[in-house]
């Protein structure tokens, strides 16, 4: 969905807890399409990583108008 996205033109942020598996997917979404991609790292199981992961993704791209959660994790802030 991010490379379709970023594809269409959409400011992609993707979010994971593991920083390198991000890095290197963005990376090669942005080889792909020609735009940037950025880098999120929290674990959505936790309220507070959420709230930090939001926060940071505002600095990049603004308020997001889509949020796909794509989480293995069930709970209620994820």
């Amino acid at each position: 969905m991010a490379r379709r996205l970023s594809e269409l033109g959409a400011q992609v942020v993707i979010c994971s807890r593991k920083m390198d598996m991000l890095t290197k997917t963005a990376e090669e979404i942005s080889a792909a399409t020609g735009n940037p991609v950025y880098c999120v790292a929290a674990d959505v199981r936790d309220p507070e990583a959420v709230r930090a992961a939001m926060d940071e993704c505002e600095k990049f791209v603004g308020v997001p108008s889509i949020v796909i959660n794509n989480g293995n994790g069930c709970s209620a802030y994820a």
